[in-house]
């Protein structure tokens, strides 16, 4: 025979089990949104060149990161409250890891950027034939699809390249960020310090240097 008031405390203990599991679902399910919210925009902000320079990236990736940790010890945590792991469905398990793998992935190959770019590539090459050569800035040109062009030109070094975005750096420096169709290797019309080029396809590229 049971002694007396096991039963309540029985239902006291599962009821606190009940609550702390409950609670540990609620906290995986914000951690997953804050990660895929965190996802998104970093996605959204990757089509454009230059979004990095802002820090957003180097914000926001350890953050997505973190939150990935975080969810996994609160899964652990409510699996050995649980006592029976094989319940917590593993899909669960991984989705947020899963998220921050896949970010990183289309970030490091610039897979949204590329897509975005191929929309309008077409609209792009119309203006090539027309870039003057300019050996320090370039000509108006306005917006093509989401990007808004302020300057393009021909380098008489070789490549025309479309300024779509720049910013401040160090002192009076400017950092330029853009297009370039068969660029070359010595820099642009928007300065030649911290001159990168990454290929996007079709002869075409994505530039940043600085005016320095």
């Amino acid at each position: 025979m049971a002694p007396p008031g096991a039963g309540l405390v029985a239902k006291r203990v599962a009821a606190g089990l009940l609550g702390r599991n409950n609670q540990a679902t609620k906290r995986i399910r914000v951690i997953d949104v804050c990660t895929v919210a965190g996802a998104i925009f970093l996605v959204v902000r990757s089509l454009w060149p230059g979004y990095a320079g802002g820090g957003w990236m180097c914000l926001l990736l350890p953050l997505i990161g973190g939150l990935a940790v975080a969810w996994f010890v609160v899964a652990v945590m409510r699996a050995v409250e649980r006592q029976r792991p094989p319940s917590f469905p593993l899909r669960r398990l991984l989705f947020t890891p899963s998220i921050v793998v896949l970010t990183f992935a289309l970030l490091l190959f610039y897979v949204p950027r590329r897509i975005a770019f191929w929309f309008v590539r077409g609209e792009f090459e119309r203006h090539v034939a027309s870039a003057v050569r300019s050996k320090s800035g370039g000509k108006p040109l306005g917006r093509i699809g989401i990007y808004a062009v302020d300057e393009y030109a021909a380098d008489p070094r070789g490549g025309v390249y479309f300024r779509s975005g720049s910013q401040p750096s160090w002192g009076p420096d400017r950092v330029s960020y853009g297009f370039a169709y068969k660029p070359n290797k010595k820099g642009t019309p928007f300065g030649a310090a911290e001159y990168g080029v990454w290929p996007l396809g079709g002869g075409w590229y994505w530039f940043r240097a600085s005016d320095d």
